[in-house]
């Protein structure tokens, strides 16, 4: 998601193994597990060494460790995201935009039974799967549901193996993709669709107001691990939850509060004065009094030699590949909009402690990141503004964006999305091994089982590394761009990062 993902990704690797790492305010100590450091992760340790040391920087030297979340007996209440998005909904109507989702292609022998049986014990684990939001005097409360059975069952016969079969599609468009209800629930649906004797698609979707892209991760290894405990005949035996959403939520608002609060209000305040509202992009079309989310997307790479490049500049700087990514979107939508103060949004996993590391959750965040390019300077004085910028962001992170955004007295629009329109996201976390005995696992993304691409911003540019190489993914609300103009856009940026890699210290008018 973020370069602060990455962090909390190696912090609970580190710890599965049984190492421990802590930072005494001038340099990094790694304790390795008693059995060595597995290469792969010594080398994932040593690649991230400025994001470590710059994320334990903005906190004062604190591990996420050391603010403590208690369990809490009291009724459960939202949290702020999740009262934002509920009064969204509430507001508009359900919505698909507000579906999450995925799947996994089974090649093999599946034990449906098993499956069955490991999903219901992630209904009996998480507490986000067993909720629902309904209304009381206009305002929302947290209504537990009993445990159920998830898995619904759908079988479309011996298909082609092709994503475009028309049965297929008109199932995932007519009921994967179907709004929830969110006063009655359940808010996640899984479904298994039986293609051939050995050929399975599992098809999840859930309401955004219970999970983010961490909890999907946390669901699938989970499931795999329940599925495989359920098929040698074992009840699944997963650690215990140090605690649940709710108690997340009831930490959330007792600390966001007084004069914390005002503290972190006050940051916000005189990092976004006079922030311009809206960024000048080179839009095809007027754009529209109120925004439709519909949209596209085009894809670029960043081939091994400039992503080599690009790592090996970021490190050599103290910065992360996050901070030159986007102080590079910074500078080619400053030449591209004429403007040399602008904010771009960026996603930030929000998950602070280690106890909420494993917990099924709405816990994401929104970080404006506003950058202000000087032409007389070069990419090195660029990038070290970038670097401070964000460091600050992440230390006031706590603070959710529709809060920042009614406190800060933001005028609204219907028309685009407050404080930025262009979202940043680096998704640099590796994936984990996907793995059933005997049966053969592959991802699915959405886009790939039908989902119709929602822009919820002008442009979104979301960055993933594969296999070596950047695939860069620019996502755009097709009511004001054409798809050659955002391809050229693309194409711009992969030049200008070519150029400002290879002479960093030119001035970059």
């Amino acid at each position: 998601m973020s370069a602060d993902k990455e962090v909390f990704s190696l912090l609970a690797e580190l710890r599965r193994v049984g190492g421990k790492i802590s930072y005494d305010g001038s340099a990094l100590k790694i304790r390795a597990p008693k059995r060595g450091m597995p290469p792969r992760l010594r080398a994932r340790l040593q690649e991230s060494k400025p994001g470590l040391i710059a994320f334990f920087q903005a906190r004062g030297a604190q591990s996420p460790r050391d603010v403590e979340i208690a369990r809490v007996a009291d009724t459960p209440v939202l949290s702020f995201a999740q009262q934002r998005l509920w009064v969204i909904e509430h507001l508009e109507g359900a919505s698909a935009a507000h579906v999450e989702g995925g799947g996994l292609r089974l090649a093999g022998p599946l034990d449906v039974d098993a499956l069955q049986r490991a999903l219901e014990a992630l209904v009996a684990r998480h507490q986000s799967l067993r909720v629902a939001f309904p209304a009381r005097d206009g305002e929302a409360f947290i209504h537990p549901l009993p445990p159920y059975n998830p898995l619904q069952r759908c079988d479309l016969g011996e298909l082609d193996d092709g994503r475009d079969d028309p049965q297929l599609q008109a199932f995932l468009r007519q009921r994967h993709w179907a709004p929830f209800d969110l006063a009655d629930g359940p808010l996640w649906r899984v479904t298994l669709v039986r293609r051939a004797a050995q050929d399975h698609l599992l098809l999840v979707a859930m309401h955004h107001i219970i999970c983010d892209a961490w909890s999907f991760a946390i669901l699938v290894r989970e499931l795999m691990q329940c599925y495989r405990a359920c098929c040698a005949g074992r009840e699944p035996a997963l650690p215990p939850l140090a605690i649940d959403y709710s108690d997340y939520a009831h930490w959330q608002r007792r600390w966001l509060a007084g004069a914390r609060l005002e503290r972190e209000l006050a940051y916000w305040r005189e990092q976004l004065d006079h922030a311009p509202p809206v960024l000048a992009l080179p839009i095809d079309r007027p754009r529209p009094a109120r925004q439709s989310y519909r949209g596209a997307s085009v894809r670029l790479t960043l081939d091994r030699d400039l992503t080599s490049r690009l790592q090996q500049f970021s490190q050599a700087r103290g910065a992360t590949p996050f901070m030159t990514l986007i102080s590079a979107l910074g500078v080619l939508l400053s030449r591209y909009c004429d403007q040399r103060d602008l904010c771009i949004g960026t996603p930030i996993a929000n998950r602070t402690q280690s106890q909420t590391e494993a917990v099924i959750g709405f816990f994401v965040n929104t970080l404006v990141i506003r950058q202000r390019i000087d032409e007389d300077e070069n990419f090195c004085v660029a990038l070290a503004r970038a670097k401070e910028t964000a460091l600050g962001a992440y230390a006031h992170q706590q603070i959710p964006f529709e809060q920042l955004v009614s406190r800060l007295e933001v005028a609204r629009s219907l028309s685009h999305s407050p404080l930025f329109q262009v979202m940043f996201v680096l998704q640099n976390a590796p994936l984990e091994e996907l793995r059933l005995d005997g049966v053969g696992v592959s991802p699915l993304s959405a886009e790939a089982l039908g989902r119709e691409v929602t822009a919820k911003y002008d442009l979104t540019l979301e960055v993933a590394e594969r296999n070596g190489e950047l695939d860069c993914r620019w996502e755009y609300a097709s009511d004001l761009f054409d798809g050659e103009t955002v391809a050229r856009m693309a194409r711009h940026y992969r030049q200008l990062l070519r150029g400002l890699l290879a002479r960093p210290q030119c001035a970059l008018r």
